[in-house]
């Protein structure tokens, strides 16, 4: 838990970069939970440094 806190705070604060993509909103899509759906959803709008989009993919993968 505290290694988790470490680093959305870390992303906060421009220390490191947050990289999301297509697969994270998908994953995100699936919680169960709305109020954590929502949390991650626009903890990921307001700090992504890069979004990777599906047709993006291969070359991420490199």
């Amino acid at each position: 838990m505290e290694a988790r806190r470490l680093i959305l705070s870390e992303v906060k604060n421009n220390q490191i970069e947050l990289v999301t993509s297509f697969m994270l909103d998908y994953e995100n899509a699936k919680n169960r939970f709305l109020y954590k759906r929502q949390a991650i959803s626009e903890f990921m709008s307001a700090n992504e440094s890069y979004y990777v989009s599906e047709d993006k993919n291969g070359e991420a993968i490199k």
